[in-house]
């Protein structure tokens, strides 16, 4: 069996806005290796705060899959108006590929949310839509629902 795969909402899973709040997002791809991203999350959030991040701000990593995801997703944000940084590698075996995305640290998430908000939370797993319906008490297993802890 087969089941289309859609993503439970991050807007669904991060702390509860708090006025003041900040969110300083990073945006990166599963299909790299995974110490490969943790530096490429590390520059994204470096490069996208134009200063010293306040304490109480809250870091979030959104996973869009593939590069083709990264540079449309950085097409919406130019478009949006929200300042961001697309992170490139130019050394191999990546050639310049595009491999995070930072926005500066946000307080009001309205559009940002509208254009992320299918984005799952980098290391979530995805979830077809019947397992999506329960909200996460299950994990998707290609289909076959399997019983996990709800968070």
């Amino acid at each position: 069996m087969t089941s289309e795969r859609t993503s439970l909402a991050w807007s669904t899973c991060i702390a509860p806005r708090i006025s003041g709040t900040k969110y300083h997002f990073v945006i990166t791809r599963s299909n790299l290796p995974v110490g490969f991203v943790a530096s490429q999350v590390v520059h994204a959030s470096g490069e996208s705060a134009p200063e010293r991040v306040k304490e109480g701000t809250f870091a979030v990593v959104l996973d869009a899959k593939t590069e083709a995801g990264l540079i449309a997703l950085a097409a919406k944000l130019k478009l949006a108006g929200i300042p961001h940084v697309v992170v490139r590698e130019p050394d191999e075996p990546y050639d310049n590929a595009v491999t995070a995305i930072g926005v500066e640290p946000l307080e009001d998430l309205t559009v940002l949310r509208r254009l992320t908000s299918s984005l799952p939370l980098y290391g979530k797993p995805a979830l077809c839509r019947e397992c999506e319906e329960e909200r996460g008490i299950y994990t998707c297993n290609g289909g076959r629902r399997t019983a996990a802890t709800k968070t």
